[in-house]
């Protein structure tokens, strides 16, 4: 049996974090850390081979599609992403 006390510790923590940090977590605790935006078609496939680096890094890291690239920055800050990185040659 679990002592309640632990669990009332880790949830007295969480919600320290989340008020401390309002939503914008740092990078070590964040589940998006890095968001990779190629800026043209021609880039896609560099985009992709630094996503698959990032990746193996052990980062939380997305690719954005081609379709919604005019409006990625909106997207971007509405997520909370810690980094975003622009793909381009």
């Amino acid at each position: 049996m679990i002592h309640r006390a632990v669990l009332g510790s880790v949830e007295r923590m969480l919600g320290i974090l989340i008020e401390h940090y309002s939503g914008k977590w740092p990078f070590w605790l964040s589940p998006r850390q890095v968001y990779v935006i190629p800026v043209h078609e021609s880039c896609q496939a560099y985009a992709a081979e630094v996503y698959e680096k990032i990746k193996k890094a052990g980062c939380a890291v997305e690719l954005s599609p081609l379709d919604v690239r005019r409006f990625i920055f909106y997207f971007y800050k509405k997520k909370n992403y810690n980094f975003t990185r622009a793909a381009h040659q």
